[in-house]
């Protein structure tokens, strides 16, 4: 029991800090991720037997995962997120109003209606379709 006291008494310092650790430090947290998920992965996988083996598999995800969150950060930037929030903050916009909300609707405005228009007396007929061309007889 002693040999696990370590370990859960280092999860348990790093959770009582919060997320503030993870906010500033992405490539350090996605090497701790990675390399927790890679020792448990492969621990179970091995019936915890294997222990050099898994070693080398933690430290090779943690490696990876940490070098390629750094690498991302390097070329795009570290970006302005919910939680940092950006050099210039956006100030909110307020909400227009509909003003017509407020208002009684207007009374219904009682215009002259048109009479239906009349239908025309002379309607041309529709045009007729051209004859289809028939096949010649054969010959003999």
């Amino acid at each position: 029991m002693r040999a696990h006291a370590p370990p859960i008494a280092l999860a348990i310092a790093i959770s009582v800090g919060g997320c503030t650790f993870a906010v500033k430090h992405p490539p350090a947290t996605a090497a701790i991720l990675g390399g927790s998920i890679g020792l448990v992965t492969c621990e179970l996988g091995t019936d915890f037997e294997e222990h050099a083996a898994c070693g080398i598999v933690t430290a090779g995800a943690a490696a990876v995962l940490g070098l390629v969150t750094w690498v991302a950060i390097a070329i795009g930037g570290p970006g302005d997120t919910v939680l940092q929030g950006g050099a210039e903050a956006e100030p909110e916009r307020p909400v227009p109003q509909d003003p017509t909300l407020d208002q009684e609707p207007a009374p219904a405005a009682s215009t002259p209606t048109s009479p239906p228009p009349t239908p025309d007396p002379n309607p041309t007929p529709a045009p007729t379709p051209p004859p289809t061309p028939t096949s010649p007889p054969p010959m003999p």
